[in-house]
């Protein structure tokens, strides 16, 4: 029998107790491939989804395992890549925005779903209030920035506009947060999971730097799942992005406490290993709830971070891998050069070798119960500060009255 290579489906086997078929396929973009094996036909344990693809764990008759592919990757985004000219006219003309539909906010404002009227596109609307000339140049140096993206994990920006006191973005939509998700009951979180998610990561990120540009502000908040059944993300927010000059120092003095790199504390020149210290301090998230930095205040985190004190928790990292560990250390370097690039990241063993790891990642994390109380604690503290900023607004008119 001649196997079966591509991303067509596989040829269909008669449902028995043993059922003999040969597969031989390449796992696009995880360099691993199907190989044939006789395997018992049963409860088939859901190992995730690929970019798209639904990958299935069975044990086979010679005590190996076998994966299998039932569909075809998911495309990048629902549109073309396209270079965006922002205009100065209001979005009403062409799209439906949902005003009670919000997808998420920050500092800039909030993403509401919206409608493209001439296509029924469903796409995500950014709206960025604006109260000053800098920013202004800083959302035009985002979309400049977006219009140089063209990667399946990268946010895809459709179109842009510009009024008195704000900008619209209008970007793909996505399917919520990532870590929302993996912390939902249903899920279970296992160390292939967590695998999956930071190579895509680091593959955004590694076009990011092959373009010469630093993300500046990567965080769980900023890594999106494309749909509520795969395991595709896209990084997204370039709202602190910057192009990177080598001849050019840049320093930066923003970010979120956790997540911000010694040199961004030490108010030091950043480069490409600022954003690699950043996806490393998601990826021990990942793998055990626990952010490695984080302090009673700021002002204790940023200590933590600057004397690069972290480790691995006993409990929490007991069972994992110690590639995942090797990969953690070699990215939480407080000396920026000794870190590891995108590029080495995506060569490093624990991204690699998939099959030899799926046979043994089958146990539930003990990360995914601890994030849970993390993301209750961000959504509280979160909840607190837009309740005094709503407190402030209400009180105003009083007292100039």
């Amino acid at each position: 029998t001649q196997p079966w290579r591509g991303r067509s489906p596989a040829p269909t086997c008669k449902q028995s107790p043993i059922t003999k078929f040969c597969l031989m396929a390449l796992l696009e973009r995880a360099s691993c491939f199907l190989w044939a094996a006789r395997i018992h036909l049963g409860p088939l344990l859901t190992l995730g989804n690929r970019l798209g693809i639904i990958v299935h764990l069975a044990k086979s008759t010679i005590g190996g395992y076998c994966l299998r592919t039932d569909d075809s990757p998911a495309p990048p985004a629902p549109f073309e890549h396209r270079v965006v000219s922002v205009k100065e006219t209001s979005t009403a003309a062409g799209y439906t925005v949902c005003q009670h539909d919000v997808l998420g906010g920050g500092r800039f404002g909030q993403v509401h779903r919206c409608t493209e009227k001439s296509t029924g596109l469903s796409l995500a609307a950014k709206i960025i209030k604006v109260k000053s000339a800098k920013d202004r140049e800083d959302v035009k140096n985002e979309v400049n920035i977006m219009n140089q993206l063209s990667h399946v994990n990268l946010i895809q920006l459709y179109d842009a506009f510009e009024s008195k006191n704000s900008f619209t973005l209008v970007m793909d939509v996505d399917g919520g947060e990532l870590f929302d998700r993996i912390t939902e009951e249903k899920y279970q979180l296992t160390e292939l999971d967590v695998i999956l998610f930071t190579k895509q990561i680091c593959e955004g990120v590694h076009y990011l730097h092959q373009h010469y540009i630093l993300h500046l502000d990567l965080k769980p908040e900023n890594i999106l799942c494309v749909n509520q059944t795969g395991h595709q993300i896209k990084i997204i927010d370039f709202g602190l992005a910057r192009r990177y000059k080598p001849r050019e120092k840049l320093k930066v003095n923003f970010g979120t406490p956790e997540f911000l790199a010694p040199e961004v504390v030490n108010y030091e020149f950043v480069s490409f290993p600022t954003d690699m210290w950043s996806v490393g301090v998601i990826t021990y998230m990942l793998l055990s709830g626990l952010s490695p930095f984080l302090g009673e205040t700021d002002a204790e985190t940023m200590n933590f971070i600057v004397n690069c004190s972290w480790d691995f928790d006993a409990d929490t990292f007991e069972g994992l891998s110690e590639e995942a560990k090797d990969f953690v250390s070699r990215l939480l370097v407080k000396e920026k050069s000794c870190r590891m690039s995108a590029t080495q990241c995506l060569k490093h063993e624990w991204l690699n070798n998939l099959p030899a790891k799926a046979s043994k990642s089958k146990v539930r994390l003990k990360s995914q119960l601890l994030l849970q109380k993390y993301m209750a604690q961000r959504k509280w503290k979160v909840s607190f500060f837009l309740g005094k900023v709503a407190f402030v607004f209400l009180m105003c008119p009083l007292k100039e009255m």
